[in-house]
């Protein structure tokens, strides 16, 4: 009788976190230009710390609509924002892009990333803040986490430069210290993110390039992606994890 009730009780915890992963809400944040910014929250009474989801050129927030139920499961409530600079992969429109009175380049989305850093503050206090980005988004986090020193962990999905001559994402990573650091890439992007690798001063940092040719973007997390090394990435992510999520 012991044994079936643990087990019937086991199941439902296991059906209600599987509920809560799907559980979803939009909401609007302003930047500090008064811009409006579109996200989806995905909330988790019981997390342990907030994690900011940040999308590649030419995307929104839908990138991450498979991916954030699985880091609900791990311990986090969850935010994808609509940049100011993105578009409509993912079969869904950017939000934040329709709404804005002009085009903006991916530099010009820093405060895109202040105003999600200072949601997380108030809706989640005194929670951990991680950051997780997707192309040009996985090396604007290193500028934004050498600005926000209070940034526990970052996620950086393909990394680079992406500027002809530019050191800056280099120079950022140099001063992120204290920040536990999470880079992976496709096979042909690991010359790029290994110089960013290697620049970050923080001794809590990983690089991981998955044995398959990978794919660009956190989009190697989606179920599309695991043909490519999805699945082992998500293995890699998910030991990361568990390693620094306190």
């Amino acid at each position: 009788m012991k044994n079936r009730l643990f087990l019937n009780g086991v199941l439902l915890s296991a059906v209600l976190l599987g509920s809560l992963a799907q559980a979803q809400t939009a909401l609007t944040l302003k930047a500090s230009d008064g811009l409006i910014l579109h996200a989806t929250q995905y909330p988790n009474p019981q997390a342990r710390a907030v994690l900011l989801m940040f999308h590649q050129a030419g995307s929104n927030k839908a990138e991450y609509a498979p991916i954030a139920p699985e880091f609900v499961k791990l311990g986090f409530a969850g935010l994808a924002l609509d940049q100011r600079s993105g578009g409509s992969q993912f079969g869904a429109e950017n939000q934040t892009v329709k709404g804005a009175s002009r085009t903006y380049s991916s530099t010009e989305t820093l405060p895109d990333f202040d105003a999600a850093i200072a949601w997380a503050r108030k809706a989640h206090p005194g929670k951990p803040i991680w950051l997780m980005g997707s192309s040009y988004s996985s090396a604007l986090v290193f500028l934004v986490a050498a600005k926000h020193p209070e940034v526990q962990a970052l996620l950086s999905f393909s990394p680079d430069e992406y500027g002809e001559g530019s050191t800056a994402i280099k120079d950022a990573a140099k001063k992120v210290q204290h920040t536990a650091v999470f880079i992976t890439c496709a096979k042909s992007e690991a010359q790029a993110a290994r110089g960013i690798f290697e620049a970050v001063k923080s001794p809590e940092k990983t690089l991981y390039v998955p044995q398959k040719f990978g794919k660009h973007g956190a989009s190697v997390l989606r179920p599309e992606g695991a043909v490519f090394g999805g699945t082992e990435t998500w293995g890699a992510v998910k030991a990361f994890v568990k390693n620094h999520l306190k």
